[in-house]
């Protein structure tokens, strides 16, 4: 294939590719500044050339072929190459400026990455950093999010995941409020006895559902679930903790919320030996759309992002 053949292909490709995306000839037409008998007639070029069918179309509708689905990732991956190119093009131009935003969970923000956006936004001062504070799953192409943090067993499927630290529930409370207690707490059956602060959220929050394993690797050798109960309800990790602190009961957190209290002896934990499951824990990933190209100011971020991961992630 001669050079100028392929020339036409690449542009007649990106055509397709915007075809797709808006699902409209008359709308990639207007994007384009073209005619839609221009881009039809494209269209038809590139299918000529192939020799495939990419597109059905009817006088009301149009829809990819499973062909025309196939070709299209490639497509896609093309531009996305394209884009990469120019950016890597402009680097000196850019000095890593811009807007850049990112979707943290409410206490991880909190707690863990306040003094790291800090850090991040001093060390690149072009850099505009909006950081949506949410509990809420996100969509991060409808969205529009670069990136977010997720914490979960396993990320969602279709985004790409880097590990940054593992998360695990941890029941504490004050040795005071231990202390005043008549009753031991020995196994998961023994905190009916006890006030317990938790969500509050979904009817379902006070059923904590607890594992026993030998080890961080083994099968459970037990499970349970207990209904709790307790005078202080809400879904505030900060104000849960204040909670506990002012000895009204036990609380379940995320261990980055009471590293700093469980270090001082402020409280102490409950049932080592179990583990509560709860939606929050396992792992906090840096999560991404599966496309290539990535602004530099992006992938400033994730740099520095992964540079402060836990030393045990690897």
């Amino acid at each position: 294939m001669n050079k100028n053949t392929l020339n036409n292909i690449l542009v007649n490709m990106a055509i397709f590719e915007d075809v797709a995306k808006s699902g409209s000839f008359s709308g990639t037409a207007q994007a384009l500044q073209m005619t839609p008998s221009s881009v039809s007639k494209r269209i038809h070029q590139l299918e000529d050339k192939l020799g495939i069918k990419l597109i059905e179309r009817t006088t009301r509708s149009m829809r990819l072929t499973s062909t025309g689905e196939l070709f299209l990732k490639h497509c896609q991956n093309m531009l996305d190459e394209a884009n990469l190119a120019v950016e890597v093009a402009n680097q000196s131009a850019e000095l890593l400026a811009g807007d850049v935003t990112i979707g943290v969970p409410d206490s991880f923000a909190s707690h863990m990455m306040g003094s790291q956006f800090i850090d991040f936004i001093k060390q690149y001062p072009d850099i505009n950093l909006n950081i949506k504070v949410t509990d809420d799953a996100l969509d991060l192409l409808r969205e529009n999010i670069d990136c977010a943090i997720e914490i979960s067993e396993t990320p969602s499927d279709y985004l790409i995941a880097k590990p940054l630290r593992q998360v695990r529930q941890v029941l504490c409370a004050t040795p005071r409020y231990l202390a005043s207690s008549s009753y031991a707490i020995a196994h998961p059956l023994d905190l009916k006895n006890h006030d317990c602060l938790y969500l509050g959220e979904t009817p379902e929050d006070n059923q904590w559902r607890f594992v026993q394993v030998t080890d961080i690797s083994s099968e459970p050798i037990e499970q349970i679930t207990v209904t709790v109960s307790g005078r202080y309800v809400v879904n505030h990790a900060g104000m849960r903790l204040d909670g506990v602190l002012n000895d009204l009961g036990i609380g379940s957190f995320p261990d980055f919320v009471i590293e700093d209290a469980l270090s001082k002896g402020t409280v102490i934990e409950v049932l080592p030996n179990w583990q509560l499951k709860s939606k929050f824990q396992g792992t906090a990933w840096l999560t991404l759309l599966p496309n290539k190209f990535r602004p530099l100011r992006l992938r400033a971020l994730i740099k520095f992002l992964l540079e402060q991961k836990s030393p045990t992630i690897k």
